[in-house]
């Protein structure tokens, strides 16, 4: 008797949360996302309030994560949809937004304050989905395509090895193709 009010239980829930995500498909649901230590010491903050902690490899990353890394430190994190960003030495990434959709679209945002980072951004989004990279002065909004991006205090440069990324910065549009590298933001050494 007990079994069978469980597996009602369980019938009714999960009968209740399908019928929400029929209803409401646009909303997006948290994903989480898992960080590969390849070398050095890699560390998480968990949230914008809380502190940098060691990270171990395999660790689990939720949005809004930031995740560092040291002087010879590289990590790669994979977020759900197989999309992934090699993170180069002295590098910080955070993982604003990744989630998905009940219809199926994937939204990732990412804001690089500082250092190197390589994306292969998963080819298979549909027309809802959204990867997009923010730096302090440049927004770069991909779809099936690698690229670079190094960022430091003065310039974001952007190398794009596979098809096209839309680099955004003080609100002039690029296009940058394989194989090429736009220099985007404000050389701020001579203000």
């Amino acid at each position: 008797r007990i079994a069978i009010t469980i597996a009602l239980v369980a019938a009714l829930v999960l009968a209740v949360t399908g019928i929400t995500a029929l209803l409401i498909p646009g909303r997006a649901a948290a994903a989480s996302s898992t960080l590969t230590v390849l070398t050095g010491t890699v560390e998480v903050r968990e949230t914008a309030e809380g502190a940098f902690a060691p990270a171990a490899d395999g660790a689990v990353l939720a949005p809004g994560a930031t995740v560092r890394t040291g002087k010879a430190t590289n990590a790669v994190i994979t977020f759900f949809d197989g999309s992934t960003v090699t993170l180069e030495p002295e590098s910080d990434l955070t993982l604003e937004q990744v989630a998905s959709t009940g219809a199926g679209d994937v939204i990732i945002s990412l804001v690089q304050t500082v250092g190197q980072s390589w994306h292969v951004v998963a080819s298979k989004m549909t027309g809802g989905s959204s990867y997009k990279l923010r730096t302090p002065n440049t927004t770069a909004s991909v779809r099936g395509t690698g690229f670079q991006v190094a960022v430091d205090e003065y310039f974001t440069a952007i190398e794009t090895t596979d098809g096209v990324v839309s680099a955004t910065t003080g609100g002039t549009t690029v296009s940058v193709g394989a194989d090429q590298v736009c220099p985007a933001g404000h050389d701020l050494r001579g203000a």
